[in-house]
């Protein structure tokens, strides 16, 4: 039974290790409408790629966001809001690089992007590769408006607290020290309340005794 539980737990850790994995090694770009985006994918420098699929989850199985195969391009096969718009960055795959230029960046542009890697090479045969990135896009204009009282507000807060600082500094010290002093007035009374009756009291003064010592 323990054996099972063990073996369990190494089962649902390894999986949970795996999709941290593929999670964080998402690539992830940002850019405003108008710019051109890099999204990038790299196979080995050594493989030779045969087919080249960058896609995107939203748009139809048949629809691509860029098509290569058989050492060219093929717009036909690409989704019509991608038409004339993406090429790649090193045109001949130069050291496996297959990344792709996206240009004049849109708001529909955004979401994830799959690139996929048909490869062959000498010594492993045919091998498949995909990598996996999301793009963020945002409006310059209204970027410029929301980030600029933004900034405005950060730096008066700053400027707030270095004024104030020194201030704030004296208020907690005098505060820390009249603390001490209140616990220290405390325990000194619960000393005197707990002396013995035959002893004076801290708040009472001596008192003069008779007889002969009172006519020294």
């Amino acid at each position: 039974m323990d054996l099972t539980a063990d073996m369990g737990f190494l089962w649902f850790f390894a999986h949970l290790l795996l999709f941290h994995r593929a999670f964080a090694s998402e690539d992830q770009y940002a850019a405003t409408i108008g710019e051109d985006v890099t999204l990038q994918c790299r196979a080995p420098r050594d493989a030779v790629v045969t087919v080249l699929e960058w896609s995107k989850p939203d748009l139809s199985v048949d629809d691509y966001v860029f098509f290569y195969r058989n050492e060219r391009s093929y717009e036909k096969y690409q989704h019509s809001s991608f038409r004339g718009r993406v090429t790649l960055r090193e045109a001949f795959m130069k050291d496996g690089d297959v990344s792709i230029v996206l240009k004049n960046v849109t708001v529909s542009d955004a979401g994830r992007y799959k690139c996929r890697i048909i490869m062959s090479n000498a010594a492993s045969g045919e091998r498949v590769l995909s990598e996996e990135s999301s793009l963020s896009v945002a409006d310059a204009e209204h970027m410029d408006e929301v980030s600029e009282p933004v900034g405005r507000l950060e730096k008066a807060i700053q400027r707030n607290a270095n004024h104030e600082g020194g201030q704030s500094v004296a208020v907690a010290v005098g505060a820390g020290v009249g603390c001490v002093l209140v616990l220290a007035v405390v325990v000194g009374l619960l000393v005197c309340k707990r002396k013995r009756p035959s002893s004076p009291t801290c708040n009472e003064a001596p008192k003069k005794k008779r007889g002969s010592e009172e006519m020294i």
